[in-house]
């Protein structure tokens, strides 16, 4: 994946989102399903950032942040593994998929 599609992905991830407010903590307990997309949504802004800042260590934050979000979106059913990894092909790497 590069820049140009992780933020393309992100921009997905928000429409998704819509309207949910990020959640400000604490995170001293589990979350329910609704505050961890809560959580999810205040990260998107900062997964940018990342790939703004342009950094290795910047682009190897992103993706992991980017990984955590997926990962919740998988536990809470909104998508599925193949959905995701779809999400993340370029399309010279969907074009090689197909």
């Amino acid at each position: 994946m590069d820049a140009i599609k992780m933020r393309e992905v992100v921009q997905q991830y928000r429409i998704l989102l819509g309207n949910i407010p990020p959640l400000a903590g604490p995170y001293d307990r589990p979350p329910t399903p609704r505050k961890a997309i809560a959580h999810c949504a205040g990260m998107l802004e900062k997964v940018e950032t990342f790939i703004n800042e342009g950094t290795p260590e910047a682009w190897d934050k992103a993706n992991r942040w980017l990984g955590f979000l997926q990962g919740v979106f998988w536990t809470q059913g909104t998508y599925t593994l193949d959905q995701m990894r779809d999400h993340n092909r370029t399309a010279k790497e969907e074009s090689a998929a197909s």
